[in-house]
């Protein structure tokens, strides 16, 4: 059993996707994983975004990930030890997809409960650790210059949400190169809705 602080890019992997809610199901669900003598990597990750999934386990073999929903200690130990054997297993699986081995974003099939909506920002949600900063896509997001992130973001779409947000479903980019420009100490506000 392996539970590195980084878990993108390995395979065979068991991930334990859940929100705040199901962190003690996710624990005691980790918990049942790791205890297995096996050499597959084990981690918690953050929530999918599907938490009527949650806590959600995806196992990862050869390019292949299953989903299982809310499964139970003694199903996390044989997904565990089936991936050790250098099987992916089927049963009780919602959906299984196909994807890149080096995949970082988390893969989600193209119909069923899993493939609503479209993931971009937060697309290593349920598939990164979300406390370690080497599991985001390129590298250390906290070391980029802002003048970086500017430059960045002139190459998307990423518009304000709404609720209180100046930029409702309008592109973020001139509000970021104003606040950058602006004299004073930095404060930085986050609607945690």
């Amino acid at each position: 059993m392996m539970d590195d602080e980084i878990i993108r890019g390995r395979d065979p992997a068991v991930r334990v996707a859940a929100g705040e809610g199901d962190l003690p199901r996710r624990d005691e669900l980790l918990e049942a994983g790791r205890g297995v003598e096996a050499a597959v990597a084990v981690a918690g990750v953050g929530p999918t975004g599907f938490s009527d999934l949650e806590p959600l386990v995806l196992a990862t073999l050869d390019g292949e990930t299953a989903f299982f929903p809310d499964p139970g200690t003694d199903d996390v130990r044989t997904v565990v030890e089936a991936l050790d054997d250098g099987t992916l297993s089927r049963e009780g699986a919602l959906a299984i997809v196909d994807h890149d081995t080096e995949t970082e974003a988390l893969p989600v099939p193209e119909d069923g409960a899993l493939a609503v909506g479209t993931r971009d920002v937060l697309s290593s949600c349920g598939w990164a650790i979300p406390t370690s900063l080497a599991e985001y896509r390129g590298g250390d997001p906290l070391a980029a210059e802002s003048s970086d992130a500017i430059a960045a973001l002139r190459g998307t779409a990423i518009k304000g949400r709404g609720r209180g947000d100046a930029a409702t479903d309008e592109s973020i980019l001139h509000y970021w190169e104003t606040v950058r420009e602006a004299d004073g100490e930095p404060l930085v506000v986050v609607n945690a809705n």
